[in-house]
């Protein structure tokens, strides 16, 4: 749960040492969807 609602839908790649997490945010949500690249 997000403290600000965010009023677009919000797409960001963050970079890890195993691939990468695609955090999306929408209104006061947010999901953390992890990427790993094999």
């Amino acid at each position: 749960t997000l403290t600000a609602p965010v009023e677009a839908l919000s797409m960001v790649f963050t970079k890890t040492e195993t691939g990468a997490i695609l955090n999306i945010g929408w209104d006061t949500v947010s999901v953390a969807l992890p990427i790993i690249i094999k």
